[in-house]
């Protein structure tokens, strides 16, 4: 719709619902398409739409989260159990599975995906979505921030505080 409330038209025809909104930098539109829920996750397709098109990414995966590269040449998208990075053009996609970052993160899925600004890498949280028991322990994962290049090893730290937004800060006269 135009700021003022006119021209109002649908942007998606998602019979299940849709999820996640997000434009990406040249004005198109990626959302998650909901499919019938079977059983505890409810899969989905990544869709990206333009004002003529729409193209799947990805269809029927569980996804957790999704964030578009700031170029606009990529989606970084969670499934349960790895990071995928999805090259738009050429379709290539790298998967980067939890469990080889720490084996006891198999039944793990990303959010709050940030990328940097030179689109190689990427900032995320990476939580349990298993059953938990109210109490519990922490959980590998709860506390830590993971930072994934699109090349190399992946790390982690703990910030000290619940994280609730990622945002790469490029700091002045420092270069990259």
């Amino acid at each position: 719709m135009d700021r003022d409330g006119g021209n109002l038209r649908q942007l998606t025809h998602a019979p299940h619902g849709a999820w996640l909104p997000k434009f990406g930098p040249d004005g198109r539109l990626a959302y998650l398409s909901w499919h019938k829920r079977e059983g505890k996750l409810q899969p989905a397709d990544l869709l990206i739409s333009d004002d003529q098109y729409t193209k799947a990414v990805v269809k029927n995966v569980f996804i957790n989260d999704y964030a578009w590269s700031p170029d606009g040449s990529m989606i970084a998208y969670s499934k349960l159990g790895a990071l995928v990075l999805h090259e738009l053009v050429t379709g290539k996609a790298q998967a980067i599975a939890f469990p080889d970052i720490d084996k006891q993160m198999s039944s793990h899925a990303a959010s709050l995906i940030c990328w940097r600004a030179d689109s190689q890498a990427v900032a995320c949280s990476i939580t349990f979505l298993g059953d938990r028991q109210e109490g519990g322990p922490k959980i590998f994962g709860d506390d830590e921030l993971f930072v994934i290049p699109r090349s190399g090893q992946p790390s982690w730290f703990r910030p000290g505080e619940k994280v609730e937004q990622i945002e790469w800060v490029k700091q002045s006269g420092r270069g990259k």
